[in-house]
């Protein structure tokens, strides 16, 4: 009888543990694996850094996604400057302010997407996609031509 005492004491404790494991365990990346991107814009004031592994792009495709959005007016001209936004037309400006996004996208280089892209090899480029309403940098990092098809694909769509 002692013995089923023990196998029921030692389940219970088990699932003691699991529940804590789960609600203790983090559930962030170290910030060493978030990439360059995220690690000069996490702690950048004016600026929200997130790291996103893995992100579902379509239905078969899944691709580390850095974003940064600008909190502030102050925010938003560091990443324009950072990234070397041009100034949007008066008809694109008076579309954002009336709530309608204008998107736009370009290839950088995966070393410094801050630099023009790399006109050598395409392959050597994360896609940026750019949200002026939203104040937001997507990087969207690539490895294959048909990831980056995928992504120019997905943000036409959006910005349809």
């Amino acid at each position: 009888m002692k013995k089923r005492h023990y196998i029921a004491l030692a389940i219970v404790l088990a699932g003691v543990a699991a529940c804590a494991w789960i609600i203790l365990h983090p559930r962030q990346l170290p910030v060493e694996e978030c990439g360059d991107v995220f690690q000069r814009y996490w702690q950048v004031d004016g600026v929200d850094a997130s790291f996103m592994k893995d992100f579902p792009v379509n239905d078969t495709l899944r691709l580390d996604v850095t974003t940064l959005q600008a909190r502030d007016s102050a925010g938003w001209e560091q990443l324009k400057k950072d990234f070397h936004l041009p100034e949007l037309p008066e008809k694109s400006r008076k579309k954002i302010e009336k709530g309608i996004d204008v998107i736009s996208i370009r290839y950088a280089p995966i070393a410094d997407p801050t630099a023009p892209m790399d006109t050598s090899c395409l392959l050597e480029n994360n896609i940026l996609g750019i949200s002026r309403l939203y104040k937001t940098i997507s990087i969207f990092h690539t490895h294959t031509e048909a990831e980056q098809d995928a992504i120019i694909d997905n943000q036409l769509n959006i910005s349809l």
